[in-house]
């Protein structure tokens, strides 16, 4: 059944070609024109250049990113993103509880959420990039707590001193106008970020399921898992399909996959299943750590020499951040989304290196930009409308095609995604996470 000609539907998302779009959608450079890597002086550093340009260009538009949010395209995006969000937060909670000695929890991951939702909806320049904790830096924390944990260092001081660390050089990355090398950064490198953190959640999963022996819990878990995505997958495939009514697709689309965690959530728990003891996320008290400690790690009781020892992680620790928070920014505002508001990777570089000297001082892990869910945001405030496909004569030719119409630019589902994280946290919520 093709879809009338004034129909609004969403289609599955499609990887952009950051190559293609970093020197026009971005405008990295930060002098308000589109520039050739050939172009002269490039490299010329003006200070603070790039991120005075951002600020100017984004300031008008700030009021209509509240304005904006009064569409419909905001409440399926928001529901959508706080699934995708939090579900691979609370696997890599449990990764990084049983990789870092108890030290990492569903509390301090789900905060970590909610400080790059808050900062990056009401601060940066791009508010549809989702920052969260992501594969990399689960992998980048417990493997600095294998390398120090035998000397007697203080791991979250430490690891607060990384943080720390990574700040001061984030922010002169932003203030010497860094992210001009984005236009170097093609459609091959960032596809094969994306296969990596695809990776790593895959490993994650199959690690998870592979602790559970070979007992009843770990056959239910299979099934549960396996269908899980199949009824997800088989949801966005009819939502993007010729079938059924064009609101039954939508809501398919907009609410499937949220509906299918919730029904499976429940559904291991009925009949001959409900004796499985199914292994549960370890969870502590709401809004506390889960270590016996303060929010604030006393980060001067360490020793002189840890302090400057932390600075090599540090630079790994922004390398990764420069790459992966770009990347996930540049597929989230590829030129197949028909975005009108401008970007500034130079700010929001800027708000990253605040996030991380935070979420280091309250030893929470360090929140980026996330893929895939930094596109997936983009795709779900998409609107697309059908055409009608002409010849060359301008005849119809009896088919239409489905093109991007706008994209719901605002800052409330960014924002929402991460008050919902934050209710997660509370009692009820966090001692029922399995």
């Amino acid at each position: 059944m093709a879809p009338s000609p004034d129909e609004k539907s969403v289609l599955p998302a499609r990887r952009p070609s950051p190559g293609s779009q970093n020197a026009t959608r971005a405008d990295v450079n930060g002098n308000g024109h589109r520039s050739s890597a050939r172009g002269a002086g490039w490299w010329k550093v003006k200070l603070f250049r790039g991120m005075v340009n951002d600020i100017r260009r984004r300031a008008p538009f700030y009021m209509s990113d509240w304005i904006d949010a009064w569409d419909y395209r905001v409440v399926p995006a928001t529901v959508y993103m706080y699934f995708a969000n939090i579900l691979p937060a609370l696997a890599f909670s449990l990764d990084m509880f049983t990789s870092t000695g108890s030290t990492y929890g569903v509390n301090e991951v789900l905060l970590a959420s909610v400080l790059g939702a808050v900062v990056f909806s009401l601060l940066a320049c791009q508010p549809l990039v989702i920052v969260g904790v992501t594969g990399p830096i689960t992998v980048f924390n417990y493997t600095v707590y294998d390398i120090i944990k035998p000397t007697g260092i203080n791991y979250l001081a430490f690891m607060c001193w990384i943080g720390l660390w990574s700040l001061v050089f984030h922010w002169i990355l932003a203030i010497t106008n860094s992210c001009n090398w984005l236009r170097y950064v093609t459609r091959f490198p960032c596809d094969i970020f994306g296969f990596y953190v695809a990776f790593i959640y895959l490993q994650k999963g199959i690690q998870v399921l592979e602790r559970l022996g070979d007992a009843e819990p770990f056959y239910l878990s299979i099934v549960a898992s396996l269908l899980v995505f199949m009824v997800a997958y088989a949801c966005a495939g009819l939502g993007g399909s010729g079938l059924f009514h064009h609101h039954v697709r939508t809501f398919l689309k907009d609410y499937g996959t949220p509906l299918t965690l919730i029904f499976f959530t429940g559904f291991v728990h009925i009949g001959r299943m409900k004796p499985v003891h199914l292994e549960v996320l370890p969870t502590g008290i709401a809004f506390m750590p889960t270590a016996d400690r303060s929010w604030l790690v006393d980060f001067w009781n360490i020793n002189v020499g840890d302090v400057f020892l932390a600075i090599p992680f540090a630079i790994l620790l922004t390398i990764l951040f420069w790459f992966d928070h770009n990347v996930s920014s540049l597929i989230a505002q590829g030129t197949e989304f028909p975005l009108k508001k401008p970007a500034g990777f130079h700010w929001d570089l800027f708000l990253l290196g605040l996030t991380t000297g935070v979420a280091g001082i309250l030893g929470l892990p360090f929140p980026n930009g996330l893929i895939p869910q930094a596109p997936f945001h983009t795709e779900s405030l998409t609107v697309k409308k059908s055409y009608a496909e002409m010849d060359e004569k301008g005849e119809f030719k009896g088919s239409y095609v489905i093109k991007a119409s706008h994209v719901v630019e605002q800052r409330v589902s960014n924002l929402a995604q991460g008050l919902l994280t934050l209710g997660t946290m509370t009692g009820p919520s966090s001692s029922s996470c399995t």
